[in-house]
């Protein structure tokens, strides 16, 4: 069975994804972007136009963690 993610929070195409391992928790940043055969794709790389968001979906895992 494949594990689930803990919590995921978004903001257009960028997505913080937290993720739980017994007690130590990670924070995966993903983008989702259309590649040249219309599927879409997923990668860790942010642009400029997308820090901002990035930003945002960073600090909602951040205070969903420490309130925790």
């Amino acid at each position: 069975m494949k594990k689930q993610p803990l919590k995921k929070f978004s903001a257009g195409a960028i997505t913080a994804v937290i993720w739980q391992n017994d007690k130590i928790y990670s924070v995966q940043l993903e983008r989702k972007y259309l590649d040249k055969n219309k599927k879409w794709q997923t990668t860790s790389t942010i642009q400029l136009n997308d820090l901002a968001k990035a930003q945002l979906v960073l600090s909602e895992a951040h205070k969903f963690l420490i309130l925790k």
